[in-house]
Parts: structure tokens; sequence; C-alpha cells
């Protein structure tokens, strides 16, 4: 594929580039590693999904897979984790790899739908994605191979001094701040929300406990994906947390004179209001395409 050769003559324009007479800069060697981490990306998203699919006109029984047995099973002990360990190197390279695959198409984080692919197989992949996006945010794969068991602390991954490129480019271990917001929006829209509600309240609390203005904007989406929770789902969420403002501690509000209890429609306006009237400092992502 394109993807394929592009990766090739990434590789072949480095080792030129080492072998040359004139010294090799840092900043040269830098676009060499971020570019091949990019173009593995491209090739894993593809992959990953091509390589469960059923050859057409092959008849396979439906084997869906127990994901509650595997908490303690060894890092890489499904089909995705094992093609993330043998194409990247730190769990902030795989990690990048999960986002970008799951951020793909035309979804819309507040467009919430589960995933309805024709075959099991790419529902089963979604799955592995995002139980392994949780153990990478939690400080387990990667260099240091740790499984579920072995990660108590749910954002134990989070580096808060690079980005998840910087990370990725030199095979490094962790997540960055803005990596670990976007994985949880793709959690919220694909609607695995036992995930968003294991994860919500410890990352927020992250955010709250810092207070760098730099990631004002990543707490005012996260509580705006908690006040549209009730509408995704008729489930009680079990984070704990509540949205909005004098709202969450069970207070009213008055426009107008009118005294008018406080219920989700209010939340998620108070949420939406926040959201779009807060000045915000500029923020710069980690992966640009």
């Amino acid at each position: 594929t394109f993807a394929r050769r592009a990766l090739g003559k990434i590789s072949e324009l480095s080792q030129l580039e080492t072998i040359s007479s004139s010294p090799q800069t840092p900043g040269v060697a830098k676009i060499f590693r971020e570019a091949t981490v990019k173009v593995s990306v491209m090739i894993f998203k593809r992959a990953v999904i091509e390589s469960r699919r059923k050859p057409k006109g092959i008849l396979r029984p439906k084997q869906r897979t127990n994901y509650k047995d595997s908490h303690n099973l060894p890092w890489p002990h499904n089909a995705t984790e094992q093609l993330l360990a043998e194409m990247f190197q730190g769990s902030a390279a795989q990690f990048l790899a999960i986002t970008e695959t799951l951020s793909g198409g035309n979804r819309r984080v507040l467009q919430t739908r589960p995933p309805t692919p024709p075959e099991h197989e790419v529902f089963d992949v979604t799955t592995e994605l995002f139980l392994t996006g949780v153990l990478l945010l939690s400080g387990g794969g990667g260099n240091t191979q740790l499984n579920a068991a072995a990660c108590t602390d749910p954002i134990g991954g989070i580096n808060i001094t690079s980005s998840l490129i910087e990370l990725s480019a030199t095979g490094e271990d962790g997540v960055s701040v803005e990596a670990a917001v976007r994985f949880v929006k793709s959690v919220f829209c694909y609607e695995y929300l036992e995930i968003f509600d294991g994860i919500i309240a410890p990352l927020l609390t992250f955010l709250r406990k810092h207070a760098n203005p730099a990631w004002q904007g990543y707490e005012l989406d996260l509580d705006l994906l908690i006040a549209m929770e009730p509408f995704v789902s008729a489930r009680k969420p079990r984070h704990g947390l509540s949205g909005g403002g004098s709202c969450a501690i069970g207070g009213t509000i008055q426009p107008g004179g009118t005294v008018i209890s406080c219920d989700d429609l209010v939340i998620l306006a108070e949420a939406m209001f926040a959201y779009t009237c807060t000045p915000l400092e500029v923020c710069f992502k980690d992966f640009e395409n």
C-alpha cells in the first residue's frame, strides 16, 4: 500500500541522512522519528480492522470473547494488543494509534451511537481498542508490559511534561493530558459508558488539582459530557459526579424571578453556556494529520 511504501522511503532517507558526511542535527532526527510514527499509525488504522475481517465466501461460527476474564492476563493478550506491541515501541505510540483509529469516520462527540459494524469481529476490535486504551492510560502495556490487574490508578499513565507525539517519537511510555481527554470523548461517543464512568472522575480531579489555565478547556469538555450523559442513556451514572454549577449541589435557579427546580435540561444548559462563553487559552494539539 501507499503508506507502507512511504514508511520504506522514510527509512531509506533516514539511513542516507545518517551516513552522509554532514552531521545529523537533532531536529532532523526528530522529524524522521515523528514521520515514522505517523505513517505507522496510518498503517495500523487499516491493518487492525482488515486483519480481522472474514474472507468473502467463508462461513465461520461467531465466537464472542469474554473480556471480563482478561483482567489478569499478561500483556499482550488479544490480537489488537499483539499488533500494537509489534508495530510500536512504548505506550505513547500505542495510545496514539488507538485514538487515531477511534476518531476516524464522520462521528461527532455528542451525536453518540454504539459501534454497529456488519461483522462482529470488527465490533470486537472496537472493544479491544477501548480496553487497551484504558490499560495504557492507567500505566500498563508499552515498555512496562503491565497488565490491568497491576494498574490501580485509572490515569496513572498521564505525562504532563511532553506531548503524545514527542513521547511516541522517542518510544517512551506515557499519555498526554490532551490525548487522555480525546480518548474519553471517543469513549463517550461510542457509548462505552461503563468505561466512561471509570475514567471521568479521576481525570477531572486531576485537571482541577493542577489548575493549569491551558487545561481549562478540557475541564469544560468533560463537564459537558457529564451533563449530556443522562440524555444518552437511561442508566444511572456510576462516576458520582454532577454537571453544572449551583444545580450540581441541588440548588435552584431564578430566571425572571421565577424559582425553577434544577433538572437535567437546566444542568445541560448551564454546561453549554459555560462551554461557549468561557474565554480559553490556546492549547496545541498532540497530533496533526
